[in-house]
């Protein structure tokens, strides 16, 4: 049997133990949904952190944005009506380095053209690698922003913070970009992320859900209630639930399912669902648009920019 030297089984002791803590934290997940809501901004907005709401403020103390990525919509049916954006920060307080990235703005046409999902899956590469099957514009658009530089300056990002937890934050086609971006920055850079996404659609197959928790930290894909667009692109399913095989859509881990309105002052609580098709979770019940836009009582594509002048 392989022993340790001495000298390494304190190190050996803390790292077992940070692997076995890692857990769903309310308090990350609520911070980092404002950063989702900010990648909603205009670029210019967000380029200069200026002009945002009390409250996105408030939620994102010690922030310095660094980069900010825009790219104009390609003809894929996914994207043409979206530009894609993120953005690359450092959040001082909580010693994070943030890569957020914008959600779909038509959320009725998005959800209808990523219902059919299934006959849009394929090999999705980005930067040489092959992540597998994934929808095509999901890949179409993380990979315009990761052309664009995007990974690159996470990467910097890190290396002049090297002691920061590399986050990736994103709601609705965001959380997509988001789950993309985790698995670029780990095939480039060798770095594992955490993940916290809001409303996510599945990205790609089973294989993908499978390499995508070997390539990060931790991930936790938060969904509302009835939120339809968690359940899409639709899984194959069989008689066992959603099928495995390589054609068909599968949710990443770990769901976390609030089955209310996620008001945490009136004691909301949330579920953490077994994988990432859990039966007894949100694939129980019906779909609903409204859970899809609002997150912790926040309307997500709204809480950090101003609305003609007021807040």
């Amino acid at each position: 049997a392989r022993s340790f030297h001495p000298m390494m089984r304190p190190l050996l002791v803390l790292l077992l133990s940070q692997v076995a803590t890692a857990a769903y934290d309310e308090a990350v997940a609520t911070s980092a949904l404002y950063y989702a809501s900010a990648a909603y901004c205009p670029p210019g907005k967000v380029g200069t952190w200026s002009d945002m709401s009390s409250s996105c403020s408030a939620s994102t103390s010690g922030f310095t944005v660094l980069n900010t990525f825009s790219v104009s919509p390609d003809d894929d049916d996914i994207t043409q009506s979206t530009h894609a954006f993120a953005y690359v920060g450092v959040d001082s307080e909580r010693g994070w380095v943030v890569g957020a990235f914008k959600g779909s703005n038509q959320t009725a046409d998005f959800a209808t053209d990523i219902s059919g999902g299934l006959r849009l899956f394929s090999s999705c590469e980005i930067a040489g690698n092959n992540f597998g099957h994934v929808h095509k514009g999901f890949c179409n658009y993380y990979k315009g922003i990761s052309e664009a530089g995007f990974a690159s300056a996470f990467s910097s990002a890190l290396k002049a913070n090297p002691t920061y937890t590399p986050i990736m934050i994103g709601h609705s086609l965001g959380g997509a970009a988001a789950v993309l971006a985790a698995m670029d920055i780990h095939a480039q850079f060798q770095v594992q992320s955490v993940v916290y996404t809001y409303g996510q659609p599945r990205v790609g197959n089973y294989d993908f859900s499978q390499d995508f928790s070997s390539a990060v930290a931790e991930a936790y894909r938060v969904v509302h209630s009835s939120d339809m667009v968690a359940h899409l692109p639709y899984c194959c399913v069989g008689l066992s639930g959603c099928r495995k095989t390589t054609e068909c859509p599968y949710h990443t881990t770990d769901e976390i399912w609030y089955n209310n309105d996620m008001d945490l002052a009136a004691g909301d609580t949330y579920v953490t669902c077994d994988g990432g098709e859990d039966s007894s979770c949100e694939n129980t019940i019906n779909l609903s648009i409204s859970d899809h836009l609002k997150y912790f009582e926040i309307d997500v594509g709204n809480a950090c920019c101003f609305v003609d002048g007021e807040e």
